[in-house]
C-alpha cells in the first residue's frame, strides 16, 4: 500500500485548502478520494462521513463524475457493513442526480 500515513496526510491537506478557498467541486471530489483511503483501509465510519460531507458539499452542482465517485463509494461502503439495503437506496439517489445533472 505504500505509504499510508504520508498518503492520508496529503489527503488531508487537500480537502482542508479545497473547503478554504471554497471550491465546492474540487473539495467534493477531495473528500471522495479521503473516504476511499479510508475504505481501503478498512475505517468504513470515516468513509461513510467523508462520502457524506463531500455529497452536502456538492450538493445540485452538475458534476458527474464527482458525484459517481462519491454514490458509488457511498454505496461500497455501506455494503461494507452489511448495511444492503441502505447501500442500494444510495445507489438509486445517486443514479437519480446523477441523470439530472447529466441532463443539465
Amino acid at each position: 500500500m505504500g505509504d499510508t500515513a504520508d498518503a492520508r496526510r496529503q489527503v488531508t491537506e487537500a480537502v482542508d485548502t479545497l473547503r478554504i478557498a471554497g471550491d465546492r467541486v474540487a473539495h467534493a471530489w477531495a473528500l471522495c478520494e479521503s473516504g476511499t483511503h479510508h475504505l481501503a483501509m478498512g475505517s468504513l465510519r470515516a468513509a461513510e462521513a467523508a462520502y457524506r460531507t463531500g455529497l452536502a458539499r456538492l450538493a445540485r452542482s452538475p458534476a458527474v463524475g464527482v458525484s459517481i465517485c462519491l454514490y458509488g463509494g457511498l454505496g461500497q461502503t455501506l455494503q461494507a457493513r452489511g448495511a444492503t439495503r441502505e447501500a442500494i437506496a444510495e445507489l438509486q439517489r445517486g443514479i437519480a442526480a446523477i441523470e439530472t445533472a447529466a441532463m443539465g
